[in-house]
């Protein structure tokens, strides 16, 4: 039998109620389902401000998850630079409205980031509070919701926008 993959692509996947008591990311200290990744997705997104794009720098899978999804679900531009060096930073910032760069480490960001940068985490691993429907949400799969860029190898990194289908499209197949 096989899944039809626009019945994936029509669902609140991400929050679906099915999964929210799931392991999403199993760490060392914790195992983080998908209910506290998307709690934690709020709380950070309430603190993005006037920010229309996130560029998202964490090194640790929870922190990078957390912003990952708490971009997608404000409807932020989600920005993955092709790396966190000086000169890629401020082409980056320099292509993006209101960009706001997320961190869990403020030292990786070169000046004069470093100030602006907000810290991500790490995230608070609370008791699960919040009920499937205070979760759930549609994504906006046609959107462009993600800009990631190339590597530059061979010349400058180049952007690459992509929406949320086209991700899940590629994933699929």
């Amino acid at each position: 039998m096989s899944l039809d993959p626009q019945r994936f692509l029509d669902s609140p996947l991400l929050a679906a109620a099915s999964c929210l008591d799931e392991p999403a990311v199993l760490g060392a200290q914790h195992t983080w389902t998908w209910r506290h990744l998307h709690e934690a997705s709020l709380a950070l997104s309430q603190r993005f401000g006037d920010a229309t794009a996130v560029l998202n720098l964490c090194t640790s899978r929870v922190n990078f998850m957390v912003t990952w999804l708490a971009a997608l679900r404000s409807r932020r531009l989600l920005i993955l630079p092709p790396s966190g060096g000086g000169a890629d930073l401020a082409a980056v910032m320099k292509a993006s409205a209101s960009p706001l760069i997320v961190v869990d480490d403020p030292q990786a960001v070169p000046e004069p980031w470093r100030q602006s940068a907000l810290v991500a985490g790490p995230p608070e691993r609370e008791p699960a509070a919040a009920t499937a429907t205070e979760l759930a949400w549609q994504p906006a799969w046609d959107d462009t919701a993600v800009r990631l860029y190339t590597s530059g190898s061979t010349g400058a990194p180049e952007p690459q926008p992509k929406s949320l289908r086209q991700l899940a499209t590629g994933a699929w197949v």
